[in-house]
């Protein structure tokens, strides 16, 4: 289990199309009577902003100067205090918050609302196909829940934190790692399409000797579980596969991620639960921007969607075309 270094530059953009607004005269508001129920005012609510992120695409790239460093935060409901409090006076590091609230003013000053679609996947998408001309040098994705060790699936507690790992390792690798093109520190491994796991240790066990902010553990193999069947999550994303008419990881990693037959019947992935990593613009660059856009059609078509869950077990792969973990 390693970590790719090579930086890969991307093709041109392409031409951004204009931009064409008809405005037509105002009309006269008049009170709806039978628009009380909450859930028109949701299903209002959604299209709003589904209309203001389709114009805000197009608008983007050319205002925005890029930054040095970035925090990109797909937020909910969660408290993000903590990231202001611990980067809001740094000069060098821009907050990014991107808010799915139910409706826009739960949403915190100065974040950017989206429609509450596709888990993370979407929002870090959405960052990516936006401001593809003006990324920061160097982007951290994080859930916007305040890091803390681990995580439970039965309590679903738990900020996906290696023990030896700080938020801080993701926003200042580089400055260990001069020629890093990424950070990502492995919690996990899956084998696809049996979905069977291995953790590692000091991602289970908070006070194990020998914890630390490596990408993989330092004893090697004996610091990772035996691989354990995830029989219940199985049938869960069999039930979404089902229900979305979606295909299984194995055909989503060929045709979205690798973007080529893979000539395996099983594969192993190393992620990091949570989804929180770093990545170079010009490593995010070595695909261009019509392969992002692909995958963020792919999320954006339900709430829960079940291919966020895939791209959690696919992003190194994602941002590393040249170094792809079936190669």
């Amino acid at each position: 289990l390693g970590l790719g270094l090579g930086l890969g530059l991307g093709s041109p953009p392409p031409a951004p199309l204009p931009l064409r607004l008809r405005l037509r005269k105002p009309q006269p508001q008049r009170a709806n009577p039978r628009i009380r129920s909450p859930g028109v005012r949701v299903l209002a609510a959604k299209m709003l902003r589904i209309v203001s992120l389709a114009l805000s695409v197009g608008l983007a790239a050319s205002t925005r100067i890029a930054p040095k460093k970035e925090i990109v935060l797909a937020r909910y409901d969660e408290d993000v205090e903590w990231a202001k409090a611990a980067y809001g006076d740094n000069a060098d590091i821009q907050l990014m918050v991107y808010c799915k609230a139910e409706f826009e003013d739960e949403c915190p000053a100065n974040s950017i609302p989206l429609p509450n679609l596709g888990r993370e996947s979407h929002t870090y998408l959405t960052h990516i196909v936006r401001n593809y001309d003006a990324l920061a040098d160097w982007t951290v994705f994080s859930q916007a829940e305040a890091p803390s060790f681990g995580y439970s699936a039965a309590s679903h507690e738990g900020g996906h934190m290696l023990a030896g790992v700080t938020f801080d390792d993701y926003v200042f690798f580089q400055d260990r790692e001069p020629h890093a093109d990424s950070a990502f520190f492995f919690s996990s491994a899956v084998t696809l399409p049996t979905l069977s796991h291995t953790l590692r240790m000091d991602y289970v066990l908070e006070d194990l000797p020998g914890a630390s902010n490596d990408v993989c553990p330092k004893p090697g193999l004996d610091g990772w579980s035996d691989f354990f069947e995830m029989s219940h999550l199985k049938r869960v994303l069999d039930r979404k596969r089902k229900a979305q008419q979606g295909v299984d990881s194995m055909q989503y990693y060929e045709e979205f991620v690798a973007g080529k037959p893979i000539g395996a019947d099983e594969v192993t992935l190393s992620f990091s639960q949570g989804a929180r990593f770093a990545v170079t613009r010009q490593q995010i660059r070595s695909r261009p921007r019509a392969y992002y856009q692909k995958l963020l059609a792919s999320v954006s078509n339900t709430e829960d969607v079940l291919n966020g869950y895939w791209l959690e077990y696919m992003w190194y792969d994602v941002f590393h075309p040249e170094a792809l973990q079936v190669d």
